[in-house]
């Protein structure tokens, strides 16, 4: 039973465009192909999602760093407390 597919999106492309997304859809139609890679775009995987997490964590500790330093204050690692 096929779905009935009520929506569209659609897009503007050169010549070149077009026929560089006809390469890579492959046996595929194109309507097809590009509604998969919209779909997987749209969805990130679980290991995209673990790589921003860490990319994120990072970050956060970057600026908190970058922020004690630039306040006069100076950069431990929070260690102190647990050693005594």
């Amino acid at each position: 039973m096929s779905i009935l597919r009520t929506k569209c999106l659609s897009t503007k492309l050169t010549d070149e465009e077009y026929a560089t997304l006809e390469d890579m859809a492959g046996d595929q139609t194109l309507s097809a192909w590009a509604r998969a890679v919209l779909r997987h775009a749209a969805a990130p995987t679980p290991v995209e999602l673990v790589i921003l997490a860490e990319l994120l964590a990072r970050r956060t500790i970057l600026l908190n760093l970058h922020f004690a330093l630039v306040s006069g204050g100076h950069a431990d690692n929070g260690c102190e407390a647990l050693s005594s």
